[in-house]
C-alpha cells in the first residue's frame, strides 16, 4: 500500500497505536514517509529509537489533555512534542489519534498558537 500511495504521487503516513516501543522499529522498515505515533509511546522516545529514519507525526493526548486538560496543559504537551521531536527535522505537531469530539474550542486554539510560535524551522537557500 505504501509504494502503490508513492507511485500516484502522494505521501504515506503510517500510524499505529504501539504500546511497545521496540516495535516501531518493524513498523519503520514498511518505509513509510510518515510514522504516526500514538500516546502510549513518548516522542522523546520514539525519537531515540527511530532517529532520523523517518519524519515522526504526534502526539499530544486527545482526551487527557486536549479535551479535559486546560490551556496551560495543552502548551506544556505541544511544547514538549515540539522539544522531544523537532530536533533534526522530520517532525509534524499533530494530535496522538484524533481529536475528540467537544473539545474546548479554546485547547485547539491553543494547540495551533503554541505550534506557530514554537515549531518553526530554520529555512536555508542555497
Amino acid at each position: 500500500l505504501i509504494h502503490e500511495i508513492r507511485r500516484a504521487g502522494g505521501i504515506s503516513i503510517l500510524f499505529t497505536d504501539e504500546k511497545e516501543p521496540k516495535r516501531l522499529l518493524t513498523e519503520v522498515t514498511a518505509k513509510p514517509e510518515v510514522l504516526g505515533i500514538g500516546t502510549a509511546i513518548t516522542m522523546d522516545t520514539a525519537k531515540e529509537l527511530l532517529g532520523e529514519r523517518v519524519c515522526l507525526c504526534g502526539n499530544v493526548d486527545p482526551v487527557e489533555v486536549l479535551l479535559k486538560g486546560s490551556k496551560e496543559n495543552v502548551e506544556r504537551a505541544v511544547a514538549g512534542c515540539i522539544e522531544a521531536s523537532a530536533q533534526g527535522g522530520g517532525y509534524i505537531l499533530n494530535t496522538g489519534e484524533c481529536v475528540a469530539r467537544n473539545t474546548p474550542p479554546e485547547n485547539i486554539d491553543a494547540l495551533v498558537k503554541t505550534a506557530l510560535e514554537l515549531g518553526k524551522y530554520s529555512y536555508r537557500v542555497n
